[in-house]
C-alpha cells in the first residue's frame, strides 16, 4: 500500500503535460482566430466564430475532467475507498 501512496504522491512531468494539453489546445484555437480577426492570416468570419467556440469547448471540458477528478478525490478520502483513501488514512 506505501508504494500505491508513494505513486499517488510523485509528480509526473508527463502526466502534467497531459492535462495541460487541452488547455493549449483552445489557447491555439483562440489565438489563431484572434490573428484572423485582426487580419494577420487570412480566413472567414465563419471560420473565426468556429475556432472561438471550439477554444471555448476545449476550455469547458477541461473544466468537466478536472472537477471529476477533485470530486473523485475527495469522496475516495470521505468514503476510506480508492487510491486517495490510503493517503488520508496513513496521515
Amino acid at each position: 500500500m506505501k508504494n500505491q501512496r508513494k505513486e499517488n504522491e510523485k509528480f509526473s512531468l508527463a502526466q502534467f503535460l497531459r492535462r495541460k494539453f487541452l488547455l493549449l489546445g483552445a489557447l491555439v484555437c483562440e489565438v489563431i482566430a484572434l490573428l484572423m480577426d485582426k487580419g494577420i492570416i487570412a480566413g472567414s468570419d465563419e471560420l473565426t466564430t468556429r475556432l472561438t467556440v471550439a477554444g471555448m469547448i476545449i476550455v469547458l471540458i477541461y473544466l468537466v475532467i478536472d472537477g471529476l477528478k477533485n470530486k473523485y478525490k475527495y469522496y475516495s478520502q470521505k468514503w476510506g475507498m480508492g487510491p486517495y483513501a490510503e493517503v488520508e488514512n496513513e496521515k
